[in-house]
């Protein structure tokens, strides 16, 4: 049995030594977005932990959000300085009534007002071409989610978990439209890449 333990020991050691030599040389750019959730791991264990950054640092000029010019199914994506997640570190998915949903690993999937965005040094607003009747279903089937659990590299597939893209993303599936650029593992820099047209833009140029 000590053997056992003593050999137990070793083993996490070691795994604990390989993550951690993998995660810090990592040879990847703050600025691209992770390629997967391999990378997504690395990449937020090397700037965020090792490099103390975290989630992005918390804008001072925190940007206004204008509910009056949003729409159901609009994508909200959040851009915070220094953010391990790519270019942009957040989206969410306009409801009715000009709800969004929130996101938090801890509470899960609630919905709030737009001012959950009030943090972000820019704020994109993204409106896929999609027709009144489309993009009702698609905020229904989002307002649906409430509750849900959320994990930051929840796998596409998973219809009980969701991360804040995949949950933008798996609305809009509802009526057909992919609203990011096809990649399996969906990323806010991912939606940005869709094509969306741009329809509001707060914060820095």
């Amino acid at each position: 049995m000590p053997f056992l333990i003593r050999f137990s020991a070793v083993l996490l050691l070691i795994a604990f030594t390989v993550l951690t030599g993998w995660a810090w040389f990592f040879p990847g750019d703050q600025a691209r977005p992770p390629r997967d959730a391999g990378e997504y791991v690395r990449h937020y264990l090397h700037f965020g932990v090792f490099r103390g950054l975290s989630a992005g640092r918390w804008s001072v000029r925190p940007v206004t959000v204008d509910a009056r010019a949003l729409q159901p199914g609009d994508i909200l994506l959040g851009r915070r300085t220094e953010s391990v997640h790519g270019a942009w570190s957040h989206a969410t998915i306009v409801l009715p009534e000009g709800r969004i949903l929130a996101h938090h690993s801890l509470k899960g999937i609630w919905i709030a007002t737009p001012a959950e965005f009030a943090g972000y040094d820019e704020v994109l607003v993204l409106r896929p071409k999609a027709t009144p009747e489309q993009r009702a279903v698609v905020a229904a089937w989002a307002a649906r989610l409430d509750g849900a659990e959320f994990e930051l590299i929840a796998h596409p597939n998973d219809r009980r978990r969701f991360t804040c893209s995949k949950a933008a993303r798996d609305a809009w599936l509802q009526v057909g439209i992919d609203p990011t650029d096809g990649r399996f593992w969906p990323t806010p820099d991912a939606l940005v890449a869709g094509g969306a047209p741009v329809v509001e833009r707060w914060g820095k140029p």
